[in-house]
């Protein structure tokens, strides 16, 4: 499943890598310039070209350190990023926890990606406790997220996990939505 996620979040870079070969090298020369500059979102880009071995040879310790230098500055696209090749042990030693911790700096800005991780994480005790009331919280804040397909696909996981829940427990994940929301205004 993460490795969905990561290949839906490149569409766009896998899109400009479909021109030709001189102009994919135009770009990567740009991007790296800018990367080395201290662009977070040429550095999380350059890092999925590196991940995925798009117009560079793949090398996922290279991905790591343009998305630490990303995730260093803030950026949740960063952040994501390096907690999946955490979870993933790409690049660097496989964490569960680190990953989590990744993740959570990207959620607390309110970024829906990092929010369906966590409630993925949750659902499966990866780097965290199992817990089905804090994975349907999750799984509610990342659908507020989405839209079209992608908030389908999250709202089908949150409510296959609620068919498990009581309604106590229900009340009690949607009241912690709430609540997390009102702390985290977009």
């Amino acid at each position: 499943m993460r490795r969905i996620a990561q290949v839906l979040s490149v569409t766009v870079l896998l899109m400009t890598f479909s021109v030709s070969l001189a102009t994919q090298q135009e770009f990567l020369e740009e991007l790296r310039v800018l990367a080395e500059a201290g662009d977070a979102e040429a550095q999380v880009t350059l890092g999925l070209a590196y991940s995925f071995g798009r117009g560079v040879p793949q090398d996922d310790v290279e991905a790591v350190r343009w998305y630490r230098l990303a995730a260093d500055q803030g950026d949740a696209g960063g952040q994501v990023n390096i907690g999946l090749m955490y979870a993933d042990g790409r690049g660097v030693p496989e964490d569960d926890e680190e990953a989590v911790q990744w993740i959570r700096l990207a959620a607390d800005q309110g970024d829906g990606d990092a929010l369906l991780w966590l409630g993925l994480m949750y659902a499966n005790g990866e780097g965290v406790p199992e817990d089905d009331v804090t994975a349907h919280m999750w799984f509610n804040l990342a659908a507020s997220r989405f839209t079209g397909i992608d908030r389908e696909g999250v709202v089908r996981s949150r409510d296959e996990l609620a068919a498990g829940l009581t309604a106590d427990q229900l009340a009690e994940a949607q009241r912690l939505a709430r609540e997390w929301e009102a702390e985290h205004t977009r």
